[in-house]
């Protein structure tokens, strides 16, 4: 702990100084902008319309007058954002170089707009209660990590970890909770793969998002009882709003693995009066060889991975229908050194340095290994209700085949044999999702909403981790909001009915085992704006998760992890009370936000590690078994960035967490450690017309040894904390008329040899060594009408 935060002094030290030493040029003008915000047809003044300046990360709601001022602005361009339910987002930008006053109509989006505005994206679903936190990375923050996974990718956000398998497989984790208790909702529909396995990671193309946002905490009301934990919301890219098409080239080759990576989109908008048609589509590939540690190479983790998305979309001033497809297939080799023939080759290569079985770099993919495909195809029905609000319908099918393939066979096994998978499972989900939002009532608005979902599971192969099953949910929700002046209240309930029948064969015989949850789930949250500069806001949740298929019926070996699972038909249902607070304060040059939380949960399920390892005729493994206790969970978020001048600004966050088992009052098992970082940037000044923009960036991470493990429980001690550092450059210019975005990047530039805590393979090897990253991004226009006078 005390290393921890001596590391955590340092860094901040750190940023301060380098703070200081940026400050020496200064804009010393400062302007005021006003915003005045009214009904575009009635002219009527609208009251809590959120006002935002952009590049600032600056926001305020407008009072009784439909006003509110920004002060002590410096010169430049902002974009001025302007949104409010039932109206569609407005956004402009203002060259400040004096006092501005603006006025802004917004239009309802039941009427018929004029022709520029009707291009503009429709208002963004809110996607969190009042008072909860979210993180969000953007397309700039996306583009600077195409390629990675989707988990690497959310690292970057305060209270993110992931929980990895392996340099190719990892999952988030937010504050502690990862798996079945954080619900992926990809473009609005629920993603439904084989979640509950610790290696099995959300299964989308990690070019596809356009935006990405985190939300902290049960967000159970609007989601469902997966979300016990939060909500990982992935938006595909926008459609084209411009007339004409064109699309982007991404490309990305990274050293350490010798991965290559590449990615097509193509993307179109027409549209004839106020009828729009916009589409787009995407392809991927991604092919990578053994990754590599300072000092060996991890045999056997490469891996392939093709991927496709399509979407299209048709609009006119009251309906749209939207439909999306996106398949993803990849196959990924599992660490050949995590699956060992005996007990005493077991133990030794737990306490081994290296891996007992390491080959020369290969991109071949042998035993064991994973191959998942996974196919999702949606549509969305929209209107506008003129008198009433808005309603939208989104029905969905997904199906998720995973193939799981063992280093080890029995003794009757054929050549032929290495290419049947151990196990097998198919899992086919159909979702609907009904929603009624309603228009503002005098200061409030909300929204109702059903949801339902149809699951089966198939599950075939030489051995069964887990049974057949069926099973069925539905839920049904309200969420309101009150708006007044500086404050905004939002609370919520929701009713969940969950069905599950389980198939097993017990002796040649089918057994029937069904299985019945309910309950209901509340959340009440507000948020108060203390001043222009200051935000405060609080939480408070209740939640539920039935136990899933793995925890109740789980028995054999799990190849992903190289562990052997035991499930528990006696766990019960998991109820959480989570408490979520904290304060934002946004000035001109920085912006800080420090938030707490206390997450209590009655029969939290988790696995416990078994002192015995199981032996089969496949080799010798880690055993762990299911259980449950009492635990609550709290902890500190400190994040914060400051811009001292036009071209630097500094990041930093530091993310602390206590977890403790309070039935039995030690620490809980396989939770994160506290960690800090600290990202500077600075803009190059331009010093030749055809480069448009470069930026150098470098970045530091500490993590601390996790010190909090009930002790002799796990097979290894927790490794020590290690500290990892990386440098980017990258630059946009013109080749000719063509624009080019171009970055090199070194993770782990000083080839540091650590271990992870949250890696099931920590007992086997290090984590991946230095990796150097190049990628291109290459915007391009096929067609574009000239202007119409």
């Amino acid at each position: 702990m005390y290393t921890f935060f001596y590391r955590s002094a340092v860094l901040l030290l750190l940023f301060l100084l380098s703070a200081l030493v940026a400050t020496a040029q200064r804009t010393k003008s400062r302007f005021k902008i006003s915003v005045v915000v009214v009904d575009s047809t009635s002219k009527q003044p609208l009251e809590a319309a959120t006002v935002v300046l952009k590049e600032k990360n600056r926001s305020a709601l407008t009072d009784a007058s439909g006003k509110v001022a920004f002060d002590s602005v410096a010169a430049g361009y902002y974009t001025v954002q302007v949104s409010y339910i039932g109206y569609h987002v407005y956004e402009r930008k203002v060259d400040v170089k004096q006092n501005r006053e603006l006025r802004i109509d917004l239009c309802a989006e039941e009427f018929h707009l004029h022709e520029v505005e009707i291009t503009e994206r429709r208002a963004e679903e809110k996607s969190s209660v009042t008072g909860q936190r979210i993180e969000e990375l953007n397309k700039k923050e996306l583009d600077a990590l195409r390629g990675q996974t989707l988990s690497d990718q959310l690292k970057l956000l305060p209270g993110v970890t992931t929980f990895s398998t392996g340099p190719s497989i990892s999952k988030p984790v937010i504050r502690g909770l990862h798996s079945q208790r954080i619900l992926t909702v990809n473009s609005g529909v629920r993603q439904e793969g084989q979640q509950w396995g610790g290696e099995h990671g959300p299964e989308i193309d990690p070019f596809m998002p356009g935006k990405v946002q985190v939300i902290k905490g049960a967000s159970s009301v609007e989601y469902g009882p997966e979300a016990i934990g939060g909500v990982v919301r992935i938006e595909p890219r926008e459609f084209r709003s411009a007339e004409g098409i064109g699309g982007e080239l991404m490309g990305n080759y990274f050293s350490n693995n010798k991965q290559s990576a590449g990615s097509l989109v193509l993307d179109g908008h027409h549209h004839k009066g106020m009828q729009h048609v916009s589409w787009w589509v995407q392809g991927s590939l991604r092919k990578a060889g053994d990754s590599r540690t300072p000092e060996y190479v991890m045999s056997n983790t490469g891996f392939r991975e093709y991927d496709g998305v399509a979407s299209a979309e048709w609009r006119n001033t009251n309906s749209s229908v939207q439909v999306y497809y996106s398949r993803f297939a990849t196959t990924l080799g599992i660490l050949r050194g995590s699956h060992i023939g005996n007990k005493v080759d077991l133990l030794r290569a737990i306490t081994a340095e290296e891996p007992f079985y390491t080959k020369p770099f290969t991109f071949h993919i042998g035993n064991p290994k994973q191959e998942v495909l996974h196919e999702i195809g949606s549509i969305k029905l929209m209107h506008n209700l003129k008198k009433i609000g808005r309603v939208s319908l989104q029905l969905a099918q997904q199906v998720n085949d995973r193939k799981e393939y063992d280093a080890h066979y029995i003794y009757s096994d054929s050549l032929r044999a290495l290419q049947r998978p151990g196990y097998e499972l198919t899992l086919t989900t159909q979702t609907a999702e009904l929603k009624l939002e309603h228009k503002r009532l005098r200061n409030f608005t909300g929204k109702t909403g059903f949801s339902y979902m149809n699951q089966g599971n198939y599950a075939s192969g030489e051995r069964f981790l887990i049974p057949n099953f069926i099973a069925r949910t539905a839920g049904v929700y309200v969420v309101e909001k009150w708006s007044k002046s500086r404050w905004q209240v939002e609370g919520g309930l929701r009713y969940d009915w969950r069905w599950m029948e389980v198939y097993q064969n017990i002796n040649k015989v089918i057994a029937q085992t069904p299985h019945t949850w309910q309950n209901l789930t509340l959340v009440l949250g507000g948020e108060y704006h203390i001043s222009e500069y200051v935000k405060a806001d609080m939480n408070i949740a209740s939640a539920w998760r039935p136990p899933a298929v793995n925890e109740l019926y789980s028995n054999g070996l799990h190849g992903g992890t190289a562990t052997y699972e035991t499930g528990n038909i006696n766990l019960k249902p998991e109820k959480s009370w989570n408490t979520d607070a904290g304060i934002q304060i946004s000035r001109e040059r920085w912006n800080l936000r420090v938030g707490v939380y206390s997450n209590y949960i009655s029969n939290f399920i988790y696995q416990q590690p078994d002192t015995q390892v199981t032996v089969t005729i496949r080799g010798s493994f880690p055993t762990w078994r299911y259980t449950q206790t009492n635990a609550r969970l709290s902890g500190a978020e400190l994040s914060g960035t400051y811009s001292p001048h036009k071209n630097w600004q500094f990041t930093g966050g530091i993310t602390y967490l206590y977890a403790q088992n309070e039935s039995a009052n030690k620490p809980l098992i396989l939770m994160p450690a506290n960690r800090g970082n600290v990202r500077v940037s600075y803009l190059l000044p331009v010093l030749w017309k055809r480069v448009k923009e470069s930026e150098l960036e470098w970045q530091t991470q500490i993590v601390d040894k996790q010190n909090r493990v009930p002790k002799g429980e796990d097979y290894m001690t927790p490794p020590d904390g290690y500290a990892l550092h990386s440098f980017a450059w990258r630059t946009s210019f013109l080749a000719g008329k063509q624009e080019i975005n171009f970055k090199i990047a070194a993770h782990n530039i000083l080839n540091t040899s650590y271990r992870d805590y949250l890696s099931r393979f920590r007992y086997y090897t290090n984590e991946p060594g230095r990796n150097i990253v190049l990628s291109v991004q290459i915007p391009f226009t096929i067609y574009q009408p000239q202007n119409k006078k």
